[in-house]
Order: structure tokens, then sequence, then C-alpha cells
């Protein structure tokens, strides 16, 4: 459990998801449903 793997945002709350779209983390934006799309796609 420890590292920054695909799962990981599974296990953290909302604001590590929201703290993590808001630095730019493409694998939190792409699959998270909580971030907003406003990544290049």
């Amino acid at each position: 459990m420890s590292g920054d793997g695909p799962l990981a945002w599974l296990s953290v709350p909302d604001g590590v998801l929201a703290f993590r779209c808001a630095t730019g983390s493409l694998y939190a934006v792409n699959l998270s449903p909580t971030c907003p799309t406003t990544s290049k796609s």
C-alpha cells in the first residue's frame, strides 16, 4: 500500500483525489469520476 500505483486513488479520500486532479495527475483525472475532464484528451 506504499507508493503511487494505478489503484492508489481507490484508497484515498476525495480531498486527496481533488489535490491530485489539481496537480495534474493524469491517471487520477482519467480514472476518477470525481475529477473534472479539463485536461487535453
